[in-house]
C-alpha cells in the first residue's frame, strides 16, 4: 500500500486531483501503481481516510465534503456524485468486485453503507451460497439521515429521505420518506431542503443541479454556468436568502459573457431578451437579499449599472458597497 498524507504537489501524485483540494488530517492509500482515483475541483476532506485496493476505482465529483471511512474493495467501484455533504463520519465499503454509486447534490449525517454481507451465508442442504453482493445505488438529492444503514441492493430513488435509525435494502421510487428497520414508505411526494425554510423554493426547481451549477460558477465556466441555470431567470422574482446564489452566478455569467466581453446592452438566450438593466436588477436584488455580505455581488451590480447607464444607480450601490470593502476598487468593475 502506498499512502499519501500530503497533497501539496499535485504532479507527483499518481491520482487525478482538481483544484481547490482541501484536505485536514486524512490519507488516502493504495495498491495499484498507478490507481484509477480521480477527485474532483473544490473537494474537501476532513477526518477522511479512503483505501483503493487493487483493481478498484474511487471517483470523487466537484465540492464533495467527506469524512469518515471508505474502503473499495480489490476490483470494486465507489463512485460519489457531484456536492455530496457529509455532517458526520461516514462508512463506506465495496467488496466482492461490486460497486456504491451515489449520484449529485446527496446529504449524509453518519450512514453506513455496504454492497456486500463481507461473509457467506451458505444453504445447509445444498452448499450453495445465499448472500451475494449486489450494488447499490443512491440517487439525486437523497438525505440519508443520522445512524441510517444502507445494505446490498439497495437503490434509493431521486429527492428520497432514509429516516434517523432506519435500514434499507430494497428499491424506492423517487420523493419517498423511508422510514424503520426494514425502511417501508412512510410518504411519497416529499420534497426536503438544506435549509429550514417555511416554504418550497419558487426559483429552483427540484431537480435542480445545484453542485455542478456551483462548481462551473465558481471556476467561471460561463457558458456552462448559462446552460444549466437559464432556466430559472423568468422566475427570478422569487429568489429568497436560501437561493439567491443561483440568480447571483446566472447573472453574472450573463453579465460577463454576454454583455460585458460583446459590448452589448441586451441579449437573447433562448428567445429571451435580458437587458443590462435587468442584470442589474437582479444583482442589486441578490446583494440586498445577502443582508450586504456578498462584497462580489455588490461590486458586480455595480458593473452592471455602469454597462446599462444607470449613472445615479452606479453611484449608489458604488457608495453602499464601500462602505463595506475597497473590493469594489478592483479595475474589473469598472466599465
Amino acid at each position: 500500500m502506498k499512502k499519501i498524507e500530503e497533497f501539496d504537489n499535485a504532479s507527483k501524485l499518481n491520482i487525478s486531483l482538481s483544484g481547490s483540494f482541501n484536505c485536514i488530517s486524512s490519507w488516502i492509500e493504495y495498491e495499484d501503481e498507478c490507481p484509477n482515483i480521480s477527485i474532483g475541483y473544490g473537494v474537501s476532506l476532513n477526518n477522511c481516510k479512503i483505501t483503493v485496493h487493487k483493481g478498484g476505482g474511487l471517483i470523487i465529483k466537484d465540492l464533495c465534503e467527506l469524512r469518515g471511512r471508505i474502503i473499495v474493495g480489490e476490483g470494486c467501484k465507489v463512485e460519489i456524485g457531484y456536492g455530496l455533504v457529509c455532517n458526520d463520519a461516514i462508512y463506506i465499503q465495496t467488496a466482492e468486485r461490486g460497486s456504491i454509486t451515489i449520484k449529485d447534490d446527496c446529504l449524509f449525517a453518519n450512514p453506513k453503507i455496504y454492497n456486500s454481507d463481507l461473509h457467506s451465508i451458505f444453504d445447509l442442504n445444498t452448499g450453495s451460497r445465499t448472500n451475494f453482493a449486489k450494488d447499490v445505488v443512491i440517487g439525486n438529492r437523497v438525505w440519508l439521515a443520522r445512524d441510517t444503514l444502507v445494505l446490498k441492493g439497495a437503490n434509493i430513488g431521486d429527492g428520497s429521505i432514509l429516516g434517523a435509525g432506519s435500514t434499507f435494502n430494497g428499491k424506492s421510487e423517487s420523493n419517498a420518506l423511508l422510514v424503520g428497520s426494514p425502511a417501508k414508505v412512510a410518504k411519497k411526494e416529499v420534497v426536503w431542503s438544506r435549509y429550514t425554510d417555511s416554504n418550497i423554493s419558487k426559483l429552483l426547481p427540484i431537480d435542480f443541479p445545484a453542485a455542478k451549477f456551483r462548481s462551473n460558477a465558481l471556476q467561471f465556466n460561463h457558458d456552462k454556468v448559462i446552460e444549466l441555470g437559464i432556466n430559472i431567470w423568468e422566475n427570478r422574482k422569487e429568489i429568497r436568502a436560501s437561493d439567491y446564489y443561483a440568480l447571483y452566478y446566472l447573472s453574472r455569467s450573463i453579465l460577463i459573457r454576454d454583455i460585458q466581453s460583446k459590448g452589448l446592452i441586451a441579449t437573447y438566450i433562448n428567445d429571451v431578451q435580458i437587458t443590462a438593466k435587468d442584470i442589474f436588477q437582479s444583482l442589486l436584488d441578490c446583494y440586498e437579499l445577502s443582508g450586504l455580505t456578498n462584497i462580489a455581488c455588490g461590486s458586480f451590480s455595480y458593473l452592471a449599472a455602469q454597462l446599462a447607464g444607470l449613472d445615479l444607480e452606479a453611484k449608489s450601490i458604488y457608495e453602499k458597497v464601500k462602505s463595506r470593502s475597497n473590493h469594489i476598487d478592483n479595475p474589473k468593475y469598472k466599465a
